[in-house]
């Protein structure tokens, strides 16, 4: 029986060198990581160390599975708040491939212009549990972009504030991403998304958010929205652009929302005449956008399964509907004639902070 065990212990002693696995992170994984730490000032900052044997699964930004110790969170986000003092450069998306087992990547705030010829994206496609990727704050452009065309596992891609009003045809980057179930395009250039009947993606979209684009023109809720038929929770803060007139006619396209912020963005009076055709809502945050005049009365009996409502920040009077149950309502705010906390002690709600 001894002889056995001996056995067993010399072929895992064997595996593991054959493998590069030891009681810490992987060695080719630990070597990887060192060639990423020149293209991200922070890393310069912090415990990465070429020691031999050291365990990459204690190092900063790092987390690994505790199971099989392979690395499956990357957190390469800068904290650097001058900008101008890091040059911009270009990604090699090759250099993650050694991470076989990641499963979220954080590369916002990098200045990254864009990707290495034939480097891009697309290489990810062999990281077939990535669900989580993060751009944000970088100066990606529609065109260096065009290879998420080839990578279909993310199910949270996220973009805010790139340049994608260049050389981007909105939607084609994200024909392949079939699982993607968050998307956030805020802080971008927005005309509309041109996708066609039958090549329609993203059915399993849940969370939209655009907040503060911008765009050459006004647009409407149709040419924004009608590709996304499965969103439940749509973000359209901070948006100058949005006609106030056409949203209101075009409210039917948010009938199937439960999630809808509209906070920081103009609308008429007229807009919370017509919230009734939004039957499907739990959450409505509509914080200082502009509405003066009487609360109307009209619409809110419809919104049976309304949970949260913000609207402070207006100049609005009368009391809700008393047909909406507002006791069930948590988190509520409103203006008027009463102030904020009159209100909210009056109907003995709390306020809450936004978050998405």
């Amino acid at each position: 029986m001894g002889l056995k065990w001996l056995w067993v212990v010399v072929l895992l002693s064997v595996l593991s060198l054959e493998v590069g696995w030891s009681n810490g992170c992987w060695e080719q994984e630990r070597l990887a990581l060192l060639q990423l730490k020149p293209f991200f000032p922070d890393l310069r900052r912090i415990n990465w160390t070429e020691e031999e044997g050291s365990d990459c699964c204690q190092w900063e930004r790092v987390e690994c599975n505790k199971t099989t110790r392979r690395v499956t969170k990357l957190s390469l986000t800068s904290t650097i708040f001058n900008f101008q003092s890091i040059e911009k450069w270009y990604l090699n998306a090759s250099l993650f491939l050694p991470f076989e087992e990641l499963r979220t990547l954080y590369l916002n705030r990098s200045q990254i212009a864009g990707c290495v010829e034939s480097e891009g994206f697309g290489k990810l496609s062999e990281l077939n549990r990535l669900e989580i990727l993060d751009l944000r704050g970088n100066y990606f452009n529609g065109s260096s972009l065009s290879t998420l065309t080839e990578i279909s596992s993310p199910k949270s891609l996220y973009l805010a504030g790139n340049l994608l009003d260049r050389g981007s045809n909105y939607a084609q980057e994200f024909y392949a991403l079939s699982n993607l179930e968050t998307l956030d395009l805020s802080w971008n250039e927005v005309n509309q998304f041109v996708i066609s009947k039958e090549k329609r993606c993203l059915r399993k979209l849940k969370i939209l958010k655009l907040d503060g684009v911008s765009t050459k023109q006004s647009f409407s809720l149709v040419s924004l929205l009608e590709p996304f038929s499965s969103v439940k929770t749509i973000s359209l803060t901070d948006n100058s652009y949005l006609n106030k007139t056409v949203i209101t006619q075009e409210l039917h396209m948010l009938r199937n929302v439960k999630d809808l912020f509209l906070d920081n963005t103009r609308l008429g009076i007229n807009f919370l005449q017509s919230i009734g055709s939004l039957t499907s809502l739990k959450t409505l945050s509509l914080s200082n956008c502009g509405l003066i005049g009487t609360l109307p009365a009209e619409g809110w009996c419809y919104l049976k399964s309304l949970e949260e409502l913000r609207l402070n920040g207006n100049a609005l009077h009368d009391d809700i509907a008393s047909c909406l149950d507002i006791g069930d309502i948590v988190g509520a705010s409103f203006p008027g004639v009463l102030d904020d906390m009159g209100f909210a002690r009056k109907y003995q709600l709390d306020y809450a902070e936004e978050e998405i």
